[in-house]
């Protein structure tokens, strides 16, 4: 019986020791959840930059405070990256703080930053709004917009159609430029989300470097002024439809034509597609400026990811693409060889408009295509939409050599289905044309 007893002691001395050991544990998970370090936008150094880092951050300052400004915080230094220490407790950063204090107003006397403070003439707010769902924000609005004096334009479907009026938004800002960046304000609006809904964690000097990079002039779209009367356009896809069609005099006979990704419209295509182009949309590596015939295109830029920042810095110097690494493979894109003066950027509220709006933010993003009709519906009064929604009847692209079926991992980031949907309802709604085909 005493052995019995001595037993059943430790078997319950075992148990208060486990469960101890896992209380601990818990508590230390709990504890580092609020204060791990967040990485996200303010410039500090890549030498083990921790609680402890007031030592290196005094030498840092001493060695680069005989350097220029752009060299200590150039974009593509492997010497700085961008942090945010918020997660730490106050009782925490205070020790560590304290004596990185001095090493921070020298930075700040030397180069005008303020890494702590308020100052985001270089880097990032100091504290990013809370990340939210992509239809809680309002949608900015352009100060340049102008309604149509056309009677029969888009915006005039909101008056019997419910279904159009409770989405469209007819002054939502479609291009990007200098004041989304410059001014503190409308930066801050574009902190909620990541590319290509919003700038959160994008390099805020690289964006400067962008909107005011002397090749970058932003022209307006209708610089010579809006035509008079009613606008028509026609938004050409690649869709397999088209091969065949004998389209190509109707699409050249709207005021614009508006093209994408791999937009071949010499030789034989023509007859199917047109030849005219007026605004072509692009991104790093849908582009195929060289396959646009119409030399006086407007150029649509979209930005989805970190890299397009460098690849657009690299197109405005009209240096060759950074190359990069993903999916175990290297990609050495094309360069883009356009006129820099007509190129536009694409806002990221406008994507974040598209796919909340009308595409009830299935899949990851808006396919390239939903982005132009769009564009389309909001520049023009009137629009035709051709080589939309996949068809299994017709080849997937008009230039296919051969048949090509659709498959779903070629468009796994979108929801094809939902935006063949899409065009039906807006094709009923009276808001545009979609051109159709029997074999």
């Amino acid at each position: 019986m005493a052995i019995l007893r001595m037993l059943c002691k430790y078997q319950s001395l075992k148990v208060s020791l486990g469960a101890g050991v896992g209380i601990y544990l818990l508590l230390t998970l709990v504890s580092f959840g609020f204060n791990k370090v967040i990485w996200s936008p303010r410039v500090v150094h890549r030498d083990k930059f921790n609680t402890n880092f007031g030592d290196h951050f005094d030498k840092w300052v001493a060695h680069r405070q005989h350097l220029p400004r752009s060299s200590v915080f150039d974009a593509n230094s492997d010497r700085i990256f961008y942090s945010n220490i918020q997660g730490y407790s106050d009782k925490k950063l205070s020790s560590s703080r304290t004596k990185a204090d001095g090493s921070f107003a020298e930075l700040k006397r030397l180069f005008g930053v303020d890494v702590f403070g308020g100052d985001s003439s270089d880097v990032n707010p100091p504290m990013l709004p809370p990340s939210l769902n992509l239809d809680e924000v309002p949608f900015m609005r352009d100060s340049h917009y102008k309604p149509s004096e056309c009677p029969k334009t888009v915006s005039s479907i909101t008056k019997y159609s419910r279904w159009f009026r409770e989405r469209f938004q007819p002054d939502i800002k479609i291009l990007l430029e200098r004041t989304d960046v410059d001014v503190y304000s409308d930066y801050y609006k574009l902190l909620h989300y990541r590319l290509p809904f919003g700038l959160r964690l994008s390099n805020k000097t690289q964006l400067t470097t962008i909107l005011n990079h002397p090749s970058f002039t932003n022209l307006p779209l209708y610089a010579e002024g809006r035509p008079q009367g009613c606008l028509s356009c026609a938004v050409v896809g690649c869709g397999g439809i088209l091969n065949g069609s004998g389209a190509g005099a109707e699409i050249d006979s709207h005021d614009y034509v508006f093209r994408l990704n791999r937009a071949l419209s010499t030789g034989r295509y023509a007859e199917d597609v047109g030849h005219k182009t007026s605004y072509y949309t692009f991104f790093p590596e849908s582009m195929h400026a060289k396959d646009v015939e119409d030399k006086n295109a407007t150029f649509f830029y979209a930005m989805f990811k970190a890299y397009d920042l460098d690849y657009a810095i690299n197109m405005l110097n009209n240096d060759d693409p950074p190359r990069y690494f993903s999916r175990g493979r290297l990609y050495h894109l094309r360069k883009p060889n356009i006129d820099k003066r007509k190129l536009k950027i694409i806002h990221p509220d406008f994507f974040r408009y598209v796919f909340t709006r009308y595409l009830d933010n299935k899949a990851v993003r808006p396919t390239t295509g939903a982005i132009v009709v769009f564009l389309a519906l909001h520049l023009c009064d009137e629009v035709d939409i051709y080589g939309f929604g996949y068809d299994p009847r017709f080849t997937l692209h008009y230039y296919d050599r051969t048949f090509q079926s659709h498959t779903d991992w070629g468009t796994a980031l979108h929801d094809v289905d939902n935006e063949r949907e899409l065009w039906r309802k807006l094709h009923e709604e009276g808001a545009l044309r979609l051109f159709k085909r029997d074999l």
